[in-house]
């Protein structure tokens, strides 16, 4: 159909608006009862938008986490006003600075797994095509490079005893998760105490994400322990 000039054209005049309400070509049109049984009967067994069953995807406990959430940030009268800016631009804290967001339910984590594993194996080459220099994080593939040998074991646990062999994560909730010591501003050559700190797993994993925002509260941490 859209290969028609004239089909495409009225498809675009419509988006546009320019065949709204009396000037749709299915104004005041509607579905005889026969058509709508068909359309019925063809959806039978079909999968259907995912937030027509969120009750089986979320746990009620998570669905009511959810609304809570919502409705105390609502009941700041500037919520909107700051929700309608772009935050990290003009200096502003993001919405979700200081709350705790509740964990995902293991339920959900198995269904999310199975889901990724289902894709991957249905599509055997999206490994290549999301990953090495395809992936939008390729850093020109520093994480292969070599670490010093001073950054050796004695040197990263003097680290974490000047941490209290604590995770150092802001957002960190105590899970148990093996500890390891991360270069702050992602220089793996510079092994300066000032540029280490103890991260659990999890945290470390997380930093790999807005690295700029990370390295700036992880400097602020080492700051805070200097006497």
């Amino acid at each position: 159909m859209w290969a028609d000039p004239e089909y495409k054209k009225k498809m675009v005049e419509i988006h546009r608006g320019l065949q709204a309400k009396e000037k749709h070509p299915l104004w005041g049109k509607h579905h005889s009862e026969e058509a709508k049984m068909k359309i019925s009967n063809a959806k039978i067994g079909k999968r259907v938008h995912w937030n027509k069953t969120k009750e089986e995807v979320f746990t009620k406990e998570k669905l009511e986490s959810m609304s809570r959430i919502t409705k105390e940030l609502h009941k700041d009268p500037d919520f909107h006003q700051r929700a309608s800016k772009t935050f990290f631009k003009n200096g502003d804290a993001p919405w979700n600075k200081g709350v705790k967001m509740p964990e995902t339910p293991i339920e959900i984590r198995e269904k999310l797994s199975i889901a990724q594993k289902k894709y991957f194996v249905e599509n055997p080459d999206a490994r290549e095509r999301l990953s090495g220099e395809n992936s939008v994080f390729w850093k020109g593939g520093i994480s292969k490079l070599p670490y010093p040998f001073e950054f050796d074991r004695r040197l990263k646990d003097k680290i974490k005893k000047r941490d209290g062999h604590k995770c150092q994560g802001p957002s960190c909730n105590g899970r148990k998760s093996r500890l390891c010591v991360h270069h702050i501003n992602y220089d793996k050559q510079n092994c300066d105490p000032v540029n280490l700190i103890t991260l659990c797993n999890y945290c470390n994993a997380k930093a790999n994400f807005d690295r700029d925002e990370w390295e700036h509260v992880f400097r602020s941490s080492i700051r805070e322990m200097q006497p």
